[in-house]
């Protein structure tokens, strides 16, 4: 999938492209459709505007709660039909025809663009397929694909042939598979060899001979079809295959390439261009048309669930004629409700031609949930009405007379009624409920019904994100915002990890809804966030919701090899579904899962209890909330034991953090796990007060005194008990600061991020994990690092051309993935403003990164006050709009016409580091040693992710930072210590008067520094205690001074953290550094997990992928592991400007010589660097440079002086007034031209 996300342009607040993204090539590779919904029905919209498609994503028709199932634990979320089709066409063709692949004689037919049926939908979540995806689902006998190729003259004997993919089906099968196959005679068995390796990334090609007869070709077109015969319940029905395309060709042939099509031009459109309008909800697509007869015509679409009223959806389509060859000829309008779009149901479909109406009602297997489209068409023409079409659509069509250059406008109104808005669940009953919403809208007209919509949506966005300083990003923030609104409403249902836009995940309810997309919503939309949980306090009863799951818990065990159920609680307690979906059972289909992954059940006491803070609702908390809450404590109180020392402990769980468990390792006392279990009990207890019960008094006793594993030697949180440092798959422990507001110390919450941070997974980690660390970052005041990560978490996850969030960086299974967008959302809402939900006003603790000039959050909401939160540099201002006064805790109040205005946070001294020391840069590039030097091939060894151009010292309080920064991007591919594949040396010499002979440097260097060194401070990721050359600091005699914290930041600070008591009375500023980069290696493969660099003439291929190579030696087996030590096994040093790495570096008998460098003083004022610039650019240029590879570095050297500040101080600070009663000389400073918050803030800095 591509990785680029394509952004609307943004200008101003008036502009429309602030509100607006859009496409002119949807043909180009880079288009996924978008999608738009009013939160009780949606529409995915294809390039052409409207109805089905199964190309690129294919389009979803969603609807709530509607669920079919095979049991009462077995139930998933289908979509209903396609309401949208309106199509356009004369007698040579239709408007959709032209987005078609082509498909003819002697070349691949893409089977995606063909007609699907009995289960079959379009994929791309497997590589190396062609055009915009591949055919799923043949696994049932009903499965049918169905091509109209062109180009056969006449019959004969040809090949079919069928490109396909047969890997492992996920029960380890490696039957041969089976299709039916036919070009118009009779059905032929094709036999599909499995794929080797088990992998559906591999595809294969099948040929077949066939025989065309003359009776199946009509003007040149065959049909072809490819059928399924069943699921592999017997070995030799197997079906199950991913088919990409298939030809048919002259016997003998090979098949040529699908033509490209990748212009809209080559498809007979010009002018073309698709919008999303975030504002309205509306997709609009314009064409020039030209059809196959020559005919052209401008054609605009427009889609458009109404937010007025849930149950209407609105499609028009204008057609101009520009050309039109034949006066006699009809346009042709066709209105139809899709069948293609829905699975596992039946249909009842009826039509009334004197009304213009067409229904199609469709009632879902094993549950019975029943939902009814009625379309009423409006426009100029002869209605023609139709039952049946080949693909199950029940159809209506205006003939009408054009003149070109007139505009001719129709105009369908859909009416859903599903059985939740009748009072009987009867085909009679929801079809006369969608026929009043139907024509009811009809004789309002379209402009009534878009006015009413537009209006409504005008009030949501009252609620908005406005940024300035980076326009992308506030496209990415308001199409976040969009969609998830375009998913929920006020109907009692709760979000699926993709919302309305698919059936990703069985539109199935995870804790996704109430800890990633429920706080983005509660901020602005209180009665859109009380309807979500709503979902939850309807599904609590003890035959088929949360009471039910507590008592019918199945949880592995590992000594018998089963599921065995268990029971907690008497009745009380409450577990929510890992997986919800109709009723409150558990729908997950790993009962592992379902009955380890726990912590849900605190999750969404956190979120009822939030809607208490956000609203002081008291009567709600009586009513629905309390009982929640009190089930979820009462399921923790179960679930705990007391160990013997004296502690609180829930062992076999399954944290955040997924790949712990791995689906059959339970893990004991989950840092996450035992917080939120601890927190629920808290708020138990306070809820219980509130609303005048008495509290469980095990809930007391309970709170606050669970385990929660702690590493001491790192001083960071343990994921869990026995957790090993292995790599995660996302933000979990990080988690214990926010959302959970644990009690711990900045440094713990620093180490933890810091920590894991670097043992996330680069390509599964989902964005919510990037999104909580943007949170923590902006918390402990490093605003810089904080934006970095929201970077990272929008960008590289979202898909153009409309900022849709895919799962995973390279794509994964949700889209669009609205818990990423909520997560996103989050960081606005929650981490810029650090607000935080009280019970008696909120807390707020704003910073901003330097790369934005402001943000303000519109149309907050908290206890019946609504106002603005506005962020710049130097200030904030809290102003309420309407309603009561806001409590802002230790700020103030502010009420409507009172604005309450205090001090932006200022950002951590260097986001964190410290204050600067010194520093050394040297030019980008040079990363191969004397210039010979070649990276591995393996793709974890990133372009100059070992290019070391900065070295700065930092001092921290009672630490001292390394920061040694590279030009790339570090990975940790194997989880170890911050990252995996470099390994540093800092050699220091503090003593100027020691030996200036050359001295060895530590052993698997082969080098030597120009001096007697006196300490080393070492970076290896793999081993972080023990003998020299593990992390940390040693004397030169080996001799361990003191252990080192590793950490990598921002996947390009190397961060090695030292005790400052280490150095006892010496001044860093005055020392000589010598500093190289080195590629780590295991034990047996270099002397102090130093990777030899070795020939690249003699290296086996094998050898290449994972060693740099342009040394002289070959690897050995035993120590020092290569065969010649004469060539530095360092890719990069920092070196005085006035030294060539050619020279140094080259190979030497005895070593080569590195010298040192001093550091470059810190200046007083420096400002913090902005993401878009990195630390070192502002040096860099000082450097002299000798031609690339050169490694020269500025190597002034000045006293320090005093300590770093980040701005200049204030005019105020000069004075020397007291501040203390400086009141008296506030108007004589304002004159002066001091402002009152320079005044606030040296208040601040004296405390």
């Amino acid at each position: 999938m591509a990785t680029s996300a394509v952004g609307a342009d943004s200008v101003s607040d008036t502009a429309p492209s602030q509100w607006e993204m859009s496409t002119t090539n949807p043909f180009n590779g880079q288009y996924y459709p978008t999608y738009t919904g009013n939160g009780y029905f949606a529409a995915r919209v294809p390039a052409q505007g409207q109805g089905f498609s199964s190309a690129n994503v294919p389009t979803s028709f969603q609807i709530q709660g509607f669920y079919t199932s095979q049991s009462d634990t077995n139930q998933w979320r289908v979509g209903g039909p396609a309401w949208t089709g309106l199509n356009v066409a004369d007698s040579s063709g239709s408007f959709n025809d032209a987005f078609k692949s082509s498909c003819a004689f002697g070349a691949y037919c893409q089977l995606e663009d063909g007609l699907l049926s009995g289960g079959l939908s379009s994929g791309n979540d497997h590589g190396g397929y062609q055009g915009s995806g591949f055919v799923q689902g043949f696994g049932s006998g009903s499965a049918k694909a169905t091509l109209t190729l062109s180009g056969v003259s006449e019959a004969g004997i040809y090949d079919l042939v069928v490109r396909y993919a047969a890997g492992d089906p996920g029960d380890g099968s490696s039957n041969a598979r089976t299709v039916l196959v036919s070009a118009g005679d009779a059905q032929h068995r094709l036999t599909l060899e499995p794929i080797e390796d088990g992998s559906w990334d591999t595809w294969k090609i099948a040929t077949i001979a066939v025989s065309v007869p003359a009776t199946a070709i009509s003007d040149g077109k065959v049909q072809l079809s490819i059928a399924g015969v069943g699921n592999g319940s017997d070995p030799q029905q197997d079906s199950r295959v991913n088919i990409d395309a298939a030809a048919l060709v002259k016997a003998g042939a090979a098949p040529e390439a699908t033509p490209s099509g990748s212009t809209p031009e080559e498809h007979r459109l010009s002018d073309y261009k698709q919008t999303l309008n975030m504002k309205t909800g509306a997709i609009t697509t314009h064409a020039r048309w030209t059809s196959v007869s020559g005919n052209v015509a401008d054609v605009a679409y427009t889609v458009l669930p109404s937010r007025a009223n849930d149950q209407l959806g609105l499609v028009n389509v204008t057609v101009t004629p520009i050309v039109w060859k034949h006066a006699d000829e009809p346009l042709v309008v066709t209105d139809s409700l899709d069948t293609q779009a829905a699975s596992n149901a039946s249909f009842d479909r009826s039509s009334d031609a004197q009304a213009h109406r067409i229904a199609l009602t469709t009632t879902l297997d094993g549950t019975g949930q029943r939902a009814t489209y009625v379309s009423k068409l409006q426009g100029s023409g002869t209605l023609q009405q139709s039952g049946l079409d080949g693909d199950g659509a029940i159809e209506q069509t205006l003939s009408a007379n054009v003149e070109t250059g007139k505009s001719y406008s129709f105009t369908k109104f859909v009416g859903l009624a599903t059985n939740q808005d009748t009072s009987e669940n009867t085909v009679a009953q929801t079809t006369a409920a969608a026929t009043a919403v139907a024509e009811q809208a009809a004789s309002q007209g379209l402009d009534a019904a878009i006015t009413a919509s537009d209006a409504a949506w005008a009030a949501l966005w009252q609620g908005d994100i406005e940024i300035t300083g980076d326009d992308q990003l506030q496209s990415q923030v308001r199409a976040s915002r969009f969609y998830l609104l375009a998913s929920v409403g006020e109907r009692a249902w709760s979000p699926s990890p993709a919302g309305l836009s698919s059936d990703s995940y069985a539109g199935h309810v995870f804790w996704d809804t109430e800890t990633w997309m429920w706080p983005s919503i509660v901020a602005q939309d209180p009665s859109i966030a009380k309807a979500i949980l709503q979902y939850r306090a309807d599904r609590l009863s003890s035959t088929d919701g949360a009471a039910f799951n507590a008592l019918n818990n199945y949880e592995w065990d590992a000594a018998t090899k089963s599921y065995v159920k268990k029971s907690y609680g008497d009745g009380s307690a409450l577990r929510f579904p890992w997986e919800g979906g109709l009723n409150g059972k558990e729908q997950t289909s790993s009962y592992f899962f379902g009955g380890h992954e726990i912590h849900i059940t605190a999750d969404v006491a956190l979120a009822f209890w939030q809607y208490y803070e956000a609203t002081g609702d008291v009567a709600w908390l009586k009513s629905t909330g309390y009982k929640v809450i009190a089930g979820a404590a009462n399921f923790w109180v179960a679930r705990s034991y007391k160990g013997t020392d004296g502690k609180y402990h829930i062992d076999d769980v399954t944290p955040p953090d997924e790949w712990s468990s791995n689906g059959e390792t339970g893990r004991n006392d989950s840092a996450y796990t035992n917080v939120a279990a601890s927190k629920t009990l808290a708020i138990a207890t306070q809820a219980a007060s509130i609303v005048g019960k008495n509290a469980n008094a095990a809930w007391q006793e309970r709170s606050g005194h669970f385990d929660i594993p702690q590493d001491t030697q790192r001083n960071i949180t343990k994921e869990y008990a026995n957790y090993d440092g292995t790599g995660i798959k996302q933000a979990d422990a990080v988690m214990l600061s926010y959302p959970w507001q644990n009690e711990q110390s900045a440094e713990r919450t620093a180490n933890d991020l810091d920590y894991y941070s670097t043992k996330v997974n680069e390509d599964a980690s989902p964005s919510m994990t990037d999104a909580i660390h943007s949170i923590v970052a902006a918390e402990l005041g490093r605003s810089d690092e904080a934006m970095w990560y929201t970077q990272r978490s929008s960008t590289g996850f979202m898909r153009g051309p409309f900022n849709q969030f895919t799962e995973e960086r390279g794509g994964g299974s949700a889209f669009t993935f609205l818990t990423g967008a909520g997560g996103f959302l989050q960081e606005f809402y929650y981490g810029y403003t650090g607000l935080r939900w009280g019970t008696n006003g909120i807390t707020l603790n704003p910073i901003l990164p330097g790369s934005l000039k402001t943000i303000t959050i519109k149309g907050m909401h908290y206890q019946g006050s609504t106002f603005d939160i506005a962020i710049t540099p130097q200030r904030t201002t809290v102003s309420v709009t309407a309603g009561n006064a806001l409590n802002v805790t230790n700020r103030g109040t502010a009420a409507v016409g009172k604005p309450l205005t205090f001090a932006t946070r200022t950002p951590s001294a260097h986001d964190g580091y410290g204050t600067l020391i010194g520093s050394i840069s040297t030019p980008a590039g040079g990363d191969n040693g004397s210039g010979s030097y070649v990276y591995p091939t393996d793709s974890v060894f990133t372009k100059n992710s070992f290019d070391l151009n900065t070295f700065k010292v930092y001092k921290d309080g009672k630490n001292i930072r390394f920061v040694s920064q590279v030009d790339g991007q570090i990975l940790n591919p194997w989880a170890l210590e911050g990252m995996s594949l470099q390994l540093m040396h800092i050699y220091i010499r503090t003593d100027a008067h020691a030996s200036t002979k050359p001295t060895k440097a530590v052993a698997g260097t082969n080098i030597n520094t120009d001096g007697a060194w006196q300490y080393v401070a070492i970076a290896n990721p793999r081993t972080q205690t023990g003998a020299i050359g593990s992390t940390g600091l040693f004397a030169a005699d080996g001799t361990r001074i003191a252990n080192a914290s590793l950490s990598v930041r921002e996947q390009k600070d190397i961060v090695l953290t030292i005790p400052a008591s280490a150095f006892k009375n010496i001044d860093l500023s005055k020392a000589a550094f010598q500093i190289d980069m080195m590629s780590a290696s295991e034990s047996t493969e270099g002397v102090n997990n130093i990777r030899p660099v070795v020939s690249c003439d003699t290296a086996a291929d094998a050898v290449k992928e994972w060693r740099f190579c342009g040394g002289l030696g070959s690897v050995t087996n035993t120590s020092p592991y290569d065969s010649d030590t004469t060539d530095p096994n360092v890719i990069k040093a920092i070196l005085p400007k006035s030294v060539k790495a050619s020279e140094v570096l080259k190979p030497k008998a005895g070593g080569a010589v590195l010298p040192f460098v001093t550091l470059e003083a810190a200046h007083q004022v420096q400002p913090t660097p902005t993401p878009d610039s990195s630390p070192s650019s502002g040096t860099a240029g000082n450097a002299a440079s000798s031609g690339a590879g050169t490694g020269a570095a500025n190597t002034t050297a000045k006293p320090s002086g005093n300590s770093q500040t980040r701005s200049k101080p204030s005019a105020l600070a000069k004075t020397g007034l007291n501040l203390g009663s400086i009141s008296a000389a506030v108007i004589a400073m304002l004159a002066a031209g001091i402002s009152v918050f320079a005044i606030s803030r040296m208040r601040k800095s004296q405390r």
